[in-house]
């Protein structure tokens, strides 16, 4: 609904761009108007472009379809500096600070500079790299939806794609990270692996193989079942489907160092529970021979935290490679039930009581309890 209001006022104005054309021709113009009609733009376009980015995240995390895409939002890109406009106590002070205040960059312009290896990109402020990468994720999803996707043109693009999302890791490690404390750089780390898995999985098809029927607008059948199982065997035994699950690996990793991740936000824990589905499914459907054997007593672990954390630490051992393609020589990867458990003990221990977790962690008991057995 608020998109709605938001496209219904259409795209705001440059209040700033305005002001300097008033002075540039000597008009007259009323400075407490332009002030307050800077701020009411100012506070849109903010709006504007948080919806964005939760927006974003909701399709990662729950699989559906976005609102907008990052082509709809017309909106500046913070370099760190409006601060200082946002900051000001009266019209007057305002008006000092517009006249040493430099252009501000737009989202759009910056994004396509990424996806440009010639260009070099402008200083950006932590939160700025933070929708730029949100934008890359939407990028995505419309490839992702798109018919083109398998032909030469969809392969290009999803290159091209490929290395501007590189060309960010490299810009935030250098630039960004560095100045962030250690749970905000891993919370913008877990969105960066979950843009990968998002890309390379179908979310859908992993839900309705884990028996997670939340998401869907019916009542899943049979037919489904079987298709899914398929279309991940073909998954679990592919290039793609190695990259996905060691970026979920990634997230798993990552949050089990940050409880605090866990504990605070929502979005946090799900992308948790995604990345274990996803490490499930990858040693349940694989033909590798080094999956190894799924072992009849794992479900065991479920009534013994201290052997669950164990396998979960040799598990990890195995599949936390440094590159996602020596995960090809990883062994035993069908034991996935002590990081399934451990991670699940770790929810109950904080006392986590959102719903969408309850389920979660419903799907994940039901799984164990079937030994990792996909019929």
């Amino acid at each position: 609904m608020l998109l709605q209001i938001l496209r219904r006022e259409g795209p705001p104005a440059d209040a700033l761009e305005r002001l300097r054309v008033l002075q540039r021709d000597g008009l007259d113009y009323h400075l407490e108007s332009e002030w307050h009609h800077w701020i009411l733009l100012e506070g849109r376009k903010r709006i504007s472009t948080l919806s964005f980015w939760f927006d974003v995240q909701q399709s990662v995390i729950f699989g559906r379809e976005a609102c907008q895409t990052a082509f709809d939002l017309q909106a500046g890109l913070s370099a760190g500096k409006e601060e200082v406009l946002w900051d000001s106590d009266c019209a007057s002070d305002w008006l000092t600070r517009v006249d040493t205040q430099a252009d501000q960059p737009t989202f759009l312009g910056v994004l396509r500079i990424f996806f440009d290896q010639k260009k070099q990109i402008p200083h950006i402020s932590p939160l700025a790299s933070v929708f730029i990468l949100h934008g890359l994720i939407s990028v995505s999803l419309d490839l992702k939806r798109s018919k083109q996707r398998h032909t030469d043109a969809g392969i290009e693009k999803q290159a091209r794609l490929l290395q501007a999302y590189e060309r960010w890791r490299q810009h935030y490690e250098n630039t960004v990270a560095i100045h962030l404390r250690s749970p905000c750089h891993n919370k913008i780390m877990v969105m960066y692996h979950m843009a990968f898995v998002t890309m390379h999985t179908n979310l859908h098809h992993l839900y309705v193989l884990a028996g997670d029927a939340r998401q869907f607008s019916r009542i899943t059948e049979k037919i489904d079942y079987y298709h899914a199982k398929n279309e991940l065997t073909q998954w679990a035994n592919s290039p793609t489907g190695q990259l996905a699950t060691w970026h979920a690996i990634q997230i798993i990793v990552r949050m089990l160092g940050e409880p605090a991740l866990v504990r605070e936000q929502l979005h946090m824990p799900f992308m948790q529970y995604i990345a274990l589905l996803m490490c499930w499914v990858y040693g349940s459907l694989s033909s590798s021979p080094l999956a190894g054997h799924i072992d009849n007593s794992s479900a065991d672990l479920l009534w013994d935290p201290q052997a669950a954390q164990a396998e979960m630490q040799a598990y990890l051992q195995q599949m936390n490679t440094r590159t996602w393609q020596e995960l090809a020589h990883a062994r035993n990867f069908r034991r996935t039930v002590g990081v399934m458990t451990s991670v699940k003990n770790s929810w109950d221990a904080m006392g986590l009581r959102w719903g969408v977790l309850d389920q979660a962690g419903e799907v994940i008991r039901n799984i164990i309890s079937r030994n990792l057995k996909v019929v």
